[in-house]
């Protein structure tokens, strides 16, 4: 925390997890702002902003403008959006319950909450929300696109989904719903404790904490630990959590702009004789944190591809009209003072999700746009064959060419999965590949990162490869 508080006329800034409102009302209509309140918010940002700036330097006739002025984390909210920053932190929300995330323009699933009504829906990791109730979002920042999907408890709304690397919009029609995130799953495989971990926020550490004392029932020695795709989300959870898996030993050093902070473990007594951390390029800011501190104190293993590199630390600030802004207070340090930002975490063991054979971006677009029958030819006839030799059908018709063993396959796929028949490949059928090849993929079976995990720990290995 900041060593001391700044008060302005206009506003009160704090470290918070809760909105601060302070007894000053700004501007007679919501979206206005008054030249004073506009050069208020600029001595804010210049005392909190990790990198000495000016106001000079912030150019801008709107908060937004003024904040784009700053790093890509730093971000002003109207009191919609802070609203929702805040619910999401806390894990307590209204809509579908799942987690996105923005990718060069699109806002994507990166996965449903277990028993959500995005879930429920169908909706599946990797699926593009196009459209919100009809209007395209294509181009909107992740809080955006949230802010789109979210909603009062029992509504419904429409998404227009692109799945896979087809062009085709799939409209669901989903009831918003209450969520509360519980970030927190656990189970046993082959005797190894698995705990995934989908985000930081203020649940995390409570349902960690009660799920290593159930595997502590079971007498686990051995856990695996899943980040891949956590965003990161609360410092002190994420601190917290690191207590109960490192020694004592430092868990970051976080340097503010006239500030120095070292975050220590003090637990003698360590949950897993063996710990893997699973990581891939979705592990962000928490999310590295904790492996760093894993990797850096011999404390475990990590596995999966490398980190998405957020070595940064923003602080949270309500004001006065109800609105307010993110902004980058702070850079951390791993406890060696490996440098994250913009690097990452480097995994002791790197090995992609699937397999060398599964090369995705490889595969042929679906479009559902045409009927094919036997005797056609056509690259999406090649991407139904791609599909089908995952999902474990034998196909020796030459590419693309809907052949008799590619008619046979389809028919086999049509049974298996209780479908009306049919001589033609419909867009219906299509579609229906397409879903099972992507619940296929990101099942456990085509899972290498897991496997690697689950092999290193049988084969007896207790430490960390690199230090």
């Amino acid at each position: 925390m900041r060593k001391k508080q700044k008060q302005h006329r206009l506003l009160t800034a704090f470290i918070i997890t809760v909105l601060i409102i302070s007894s000053m009302t700004i501007g007679a209509f919501a979206g206005t702002y008054t030249s004073e309140y506009l050069e208020s918010l600029k001595e804010i940002v210049v005392d909190f902003y990790v990198d000495s700036i000016s106001t000079e330097q912030l150019n801008g006739n709107t908060p937004q403008e003024i904040f784009s002025n700053l790093d890509q984390h730093s971000v002003y909210y109207t009191e919609r959006e802070l609203n929702e920053l805040y619910e999401r932190m806390t894990g307590d929300y209204a809509g579908i319950g799942a987690y996105i995330k923005e990718d060069n323009g699109k806002i994507i699933i990166e996965q449903p909450m277990v028993g959500s009504p995005a879930e429920k829906a169908g909706l599946l990791p990797g699926d593009e929300i196009y459209s919100v109730d009809g209007e395209v979002i294509r181009g909107l920042t992740a809080t955006e696109g949230s802010a789109k999907v979210r909603g009062p408890v029992g509504t419904k709304i429409v998404l227009g989904i692109i799945r896979g690397m087809n062009d085709y919009v799939i409209e669901y029609t989903i009831e918003r719903a209450q969520i509360t995130n519980i970030p927190v799953s656990y189970e046993i495989i082959d005797g190894i404790g698995y705990i995934q971990l989908s985000e930081f926020n203020g649940h995390a550490y409570e349902y960690f904490a009660k799920a290593l004392g159930e595997l502590a029932k079971e007498n686990v020695k051995q856990a695996i630990v899943d980040l891949r795709n956590n965003p990161g989300g609360n410092l002190d959870q994420v601190v917290r959590i690191a207590g109960l898996l490192v020694p004592p030993n430092p868990i970051l050093h976080i340097g503010y702009k006239d500030e120095y902070f070292t975050y220590s473990s003090f637990s003698t007594l360590q949950p897993f004789d063996s710990l893997v951390i699973l990581v891939n390029e979705g592990s962000a800011s928490a999310s590295e944190i904790l492996a760093a501190a894993v990797q850096d104190t011999g404390s475990g293993t990590i596995i999966g591809k490398s980190t998405y590199g957020k070595g940064t630390v923003q602080q949270i600030v309500g004001l006065s009209n109800n609105e307010g802004f993110k902004i980058t207070v702070a850079r951390y340090l791993s406890p060696n003072k490996k440098i994250i930002d913009e690097v990452g975490v480097i995994p002791d063991i790197e090995i992609g999700r699937w397999a060398y054979e599964i090369q995705t971006q490889e595969f042929q677009p679906l479009s559902y746009d045409n009927v094919y029958k036997p005797g056609d030819t056509s690259e999406e006839i090649e991407g139904i064959q791609q599909r089908l030799k995952i999902l474990g059908y034998s196909i020796s018709d030459a590419t693309g060419v809907y052949g008799s063993t590619t008619a046979a396959a389809i028919a086999e796929f049509i049974k298996d999965n209780e479908l009306e028949e049919a001589a033609e490949l419909t867009p219906e059928i299509q579609a229906a590949i397409e879903y099972s090849f992507i619940i296929t993929l990101y099942s456990r079976e085509y899972d290498m990162q897991l496997k690697t995990a689950i092999e290193y720990l049988k084969a007896g290995n207790t430490k960390a490869i690199a230090q």
